[in-house]
């Protein structure tokens, strides 16, 4: 597909969602919306317009789990990329806490943390976020970048050098993981 072809795509996809904000009915339909729209805006790179659609997908009030989960996960990240690292922070703590299970908002958190300079707490978030997917292997990526950045840190916590040490194990007896 072309750039020219995928840009069409992406203006129908667009236009549909905004479509379906304004059909919405009730606060869940209009948190779904919302969301699409906020996917659409990261996947385009456009932060500032993903925040807002995420701030307004929580502003919603939705209950259904899942538009919270992904409106504060997804929210944490946006601001993240632009640099809010502070505010990003809350957001990412309440998908946590919506979902401790998911991977993704521990990575999200280690993001946070290492944009704030507290790198062996982002250390031990990528390493979560990790343990908890394997299959994914940014969070090992972002993991060892922190590792060789900050060397100190595996001497500094015991903690962390058990905890690097047990899914370094985990990675060396299943060859596909990560990449």
């Amino acid at each position: 597909m072309t750039n020219q072809e995928r840009g069409h795509v992406d203006d129908i996809e667009l236009v549909e969602a905004k479509r379906r904000l304004n059909d919405a009915d009730g606060p869940d339909e209009r948190a779904r919306a919302y969301l699409t729209l906020g996917c659409l805006s990261e996947q385009r790179e456009h932060w500032d317009r993903a925040v807002s659609y995420y701030s307004d997908l929580l502003a919603e009030g939705s209950q259904v789990e899942i538009f919270q989960y992904f409106g504060n996960n997804n929210l944490g990240y946006s601001l993240v990329q632009l640099g809010r690292h502070d505010e990003a922070e809350a957001y990412c703590l309440a998908a946590i806490e919506l979902n401790l299970d998911q991977h993704n908002a521990h990575k999200n958190l280690g993001l946070v943390r290492q944009g704030q300079k507290r790198w062996l707490e982002a250390a031990f978030c990528f390493a979560e976020a990790y343990r908890l997917c394997p299959q994914d292997p940014r969070a090992w990526h972002l993991l060892s970048t922190v590792l060789t950045t900050q060397p100190g840190l595996l001497k500094a916590s015991r903690d962390l050098r058990m905890l690097v040490t047990n899914l370094s194990l985990h990675i060396a007896s299943n060859e596909n993981l990560p990449q």
